[in-house]
């Protein structure tokens, strides 16, 4: 016998056991799916290429006086900004009177690509 508080009588026994098997139909449905979603998503992993560099960068300026410029590449969705070129990246982010009062979008990372 189990240690579970269960109910004495068989219908709320049957319903109980009839809840559990529906829950379990539920889960089997949905591995299937998320199987079905992984096997897409490895396909096209499989046949996707790396994004490379990007055309350009951008910085977006700060509204606050005492915020900080954002570095984005060119094809980040967050930002806006007139497009510059690498080494104009390069040299933005090593100018003293940009450094410390730039920073790198967390969300595209151009830090990545202007690596050497």
């Amino acid at each position: 016998m189990s240690d579970l508080p269960l109910p004495p009588d068989l219908e709320r026994l049957q319903t109980i056991r009839a809840w559990i098997d529906q829950q379990r139909s539920r889960q089997a449905t949905i591995g299937t799916f998320l199987d079905v979603i992984a096997t897409a998503v490895d396909d096209a992993l499989s046949a996707a290429k790396p994004a490379g560099p990007p055309d350009g960068y951008r910085i977006q300026k700060t509204r606050l006086p005492e915020g900080k410029a954002v570095l984005h590449r060119g094809d980040c969705w967050i930002s806006d900004g007139a497009t510059i070129s690498r080494d104009d990246a390069l040299l933005a982010l090593a100018d003293d009177v940009t450094s410390g009062n730039l920073e790198m979008c967390q969300a595209c990372r151009p830090e990545d690509t202007l690596e050497p």
